[in-house]
């Protein structure tokens, strides 16, 4: 399971966005501040909540399927890295020039990234988040 603790920003009963300060192990270190490696985030994420109400203010714990963090790194780094490295294959074969073939391939992205925004909503309802009382 994937765990990040949070703090309620926004709740309704249908869902709740909760803040979550995403640190770098540098963050926590006792030398922070020492040094200028520290890198500390703060990310929103919206969680349904199954019509349970929660207050602004409380600290929670947003859980997820350790499934979905494979999902979202096959479909922003590997489905693309392969689309590329297909058509640049491809089009080398086909006696392409290399800068031809590499500016094609990246331009398959183009589609690749809008069709991706375009089922965002259908894509979105495989990453589901849950929250547990801290």
């Amino acid at each position: 399971m994937i765990e990040h603790e949070g703090v309620i920003v926004k709740s309704s009963s249908s869902g709740a966005t909760v803040k979550i300060i995403n640190k770098s192990a540098c963050a926590s270190c006792q030398l922070n501040g020492k040094c200028n490696l520290s890198d500390v985030q703060e990310k929103f994420i919206d969680v349904h909540t199954s019509g349970k109400l929660y207050n602004e203010g409380d600290l929670v714990t947003v859980t997820g399927a350790e499934s979905i963090g494979f999902k979202a790194l096959f479909l922003g780094y590997i489905l693309p890295f392969l689309i590329v490295l297909s058509t640049v294959v491809t089009l080398t074969v086909l006696n392409y020039s290399e800068p031809v073939a590499g500016l094609v391939a990246i331009g398959t992205l183009i589609p690749y990234y809008i069709l991706l925004k375009m089922m965002n909503h259908k894509i979105q309802k495989q990453f589901s988040f849950y929250l547990k009382n801290t």
